[in-house]
């Protein structure tokens, strides 16, 4: 007689046992994929971390180990082309804690001369010493013991289940780097590298705990504020549909000081598990700075969700709200990461980035939905949301019927009427100042807005885009109005009074066609667009000896570069 039940049983484990190893086939044919893209490069370095088998925690070896933590390659010569690149991959066969770890410390490992290079220019441009200010480093215990105390009070939330992993990633980073350094001297704390992640929150933190000094000077001197601008002012942004609906364009350029011109792409494969910390989004691809998790810029592809995010910063223009950032809040620079993994669309990114609102780094966020983007068909409600944050409130709305009229351009001045107000526009523009001070901070016809309303419209091709993102013309173009950071690509070191080491720094642009190959395509540099003098250090002796730019190449003249999750390549 047939024992059917034992049967069936055998029958189920020869069905898992075949699907088992189709698996196991599927996930080697995607492994080799990966290291042979990885091999395609020559002039990068391929390396492994795995567990030590010496007594120490890590083993890092040379080239690419099938058993090892975390693997990927290396390419730290950013004189080649204004970058230098990293791409790892961490292996899912360990736990989710395991694999952020491993993944900071090769990271820190890796890239510790590029970190420390990037910590002094920061540190001496920023704060005029190599260690961080009494009153940050204070916030910042303050801060991290609050972070800790949240998570071991909310140990089954998925989001706090992220922090935790942002926390093993950067513990593992500064881990790394002090192993990989044999000079004392450049030892780095948890502390230091918060600071490199939190250039962007520390724009509105550092006026929050100096209040009583210069951070409150544009109260006292109108004159003074395009100089307050200027120091937080952050980047152009355009998200562009062809006139006949074929493609979508989303681009940035960065502005900031020409002492972060020390730059990295990253691309980041972390394969945690959806069940146990709500990863949806594994694969990001950013543009970065040494030492930070997060790209600051901000930009953004997770091929995933077929998801962007983008966004330009926002000026407090007011001291009246600083008193709503506390340190029992999550950083932007964590907020953006956490979002970016756990999200499949705008409306859900914008639900999860508003939680634990520090008030800190106030942007617009410009999250595109691609899936929601169909060539030659009308865009689908959710395909561009915006959110804008001020400390203590946060708004944001599905604006894809803004898009469905050609474009939308962001430049800093914020969109939403509620944000502008509480963020003291209002009080120069309402209370008759001049008409060259409200032309300024007016949303409507403010320089960019009325560069971007002449221009964006002719806009049909990838070539079209990235003009556009590094245009200035100020020489020659009206809106301009002959000032060199009058444009979608400033250049301050170009004033002929005044000059300042200040100034778009990148662009950086994809499309709905470069999403579905992982395709990033950026430009390292100040802008050279309609003649625009090539920036040099030598030929700026007094940015020479003011600017710390350890580890920036001399010459910024660079090729716009095609990056992807395993490869890059120049394109021109």
């Amino acid at each position: 007689m047939v024992d059917f039940k034992y049967l069936l049983n055998s029958i189920l484990i020869i069905f898992m046992s075949i699907n088992l190893i189709y698996c196991m086939e599927i996930k080697r044919e995607e492994h080799l994929k990966i290291l042979n893209e990885l091999n395609d490069n020559s002039d990068v370095i391929q390396y492994s971390i795995l567990k030590s088998t010496n007594g120490g925690e890590y083993e890092i070896v040379k080239g690419i180990q099938d058993d090892s933590i975390v693997y990927g390659y290396y390419m730290p010569n950013v004189e080649v082309n204004g970058w230098a690149y990293l791409s790892l991959v961490s292996n899912d066969e360990y736990n989710d804690s395991v694999q952020s770890r491993a993944f900071g410390y090769l990271e820190g490992y890796l890239t510790k001369d590029l970190i420390w290079n990037s910590k002094v220019n920061y540190y001496m441009n920023a704060f005029n010493s190599t260690k961080i200010p009494n009153k940050l480093d204070n916030w910042l215990t303050e801060n991290i013991e609050s972070i800790n105390t949240f998570s071991v009070n909310n140990k089954h939330s998925q989001y706090w289940k992220q922090i935790n992993l942002i926390m093993d990633q950067i513990n593992g980073m500064v881990d790394g780097y002090n192993d990989a350094n044999s000079n004392k001297t450049q030892t780095m704390s948890l502390h230091d590298f918060f600071v490199l992640n939190m250039f962007g929150d520390l724009f509105d933190l550092m006026p929050a705990l100096n209040l009583d000094n210069e951070y409150q000077y544009f109260k006292k001197d109108l004159n003074d504020i395009q100089d307050w601008f200027k120091r937080t002012q952050h980047c152009s942004a355009l998200i562009k549909v062809t006139s006949d609906y074929s493609e979508l364009y989303s681009g940035h350029t960065t502005w900031s000081g020409y002492s972060t011109m020390l730059r990295i792409f990253k691309s980041y494969y972390q394969q945690f598990s959806s069940d146990d910390s709500g990863t949806i989004s594994k694969r990001n691809i950013f543009s970065g700075y040494p030492g930070a998790l997060t790209s600051i810029d901000d930009f953004y592809l997770m091929s995933d969700t077929r998801m962007v995010v983008i966004e330009t910063t926002n000026s407090l223009i007011t001291n009246d709200l600083y008193h709503l950032i506390r340190p029992t809040s999550v950083l932007s620079w964590m907020r953006v990461i956490v979002s970016n993994r756990m999200s499949t669309n705008g409306k859900e990114w914008s639900e999860t980035f508003q939680l634990y609102n520090s008030g800190t780094y106030n942007n617009q966020w410009m999250i595109i939905s691609y899936n929601l983007f169909i060539p030659y068909q009308e865009l689908k409600d959710g395909a561009l949301y915006i959110l804008e944050q001020i400390p203590g409130y946060i708004e944001f709305s599905d604006q894809t019927q803004a898009l469905r009229q050609g474009w939308w351009n962001s430049y800093n001045i914020p969109f939403y009427e509620k944000i502008y107000d509480a963020s003291g526009y209002n009080n120069y523009t309402a209370n008759n100042y001049s008409d060259s001070t409200i032309y300024y901070m007016s949303y409507q016809t403010c320089p960019r807005a009325e560069i971007f309303r002449n221009f964006a419209g002719y806009v049909e091709s990838l070539e079209d885009f990235q003009a556009l993102l590094r245009y200035n013309d100020f020489e020659n173009d009206p809106l301009s109005h002959d000032t060199p950071f009058y444009s979608i690509a400033s250049r301050y070191d170009l004033l002929k009074k005044n000059p300042s080491p200040f100034g778009a720094t990148d662009t950086k642009v994809t499309s709905n066609s470069m999403i579905d190959q992982n395709i990033i395509v950026a430009i390292s540099g100040p802008t050279t667009s309609n003649g625009q003098p090539i920036f040099e250090w030598d030929s700026n002796i007094d940015f020479m000896k003011s600017t710390s730019h350890l580890g920036c190449p001399e010459q910024y003249n660079f090729p716009w570069v095609s990056f992807s999750n395993t490869t890059y390549r120049n394109i021109n």
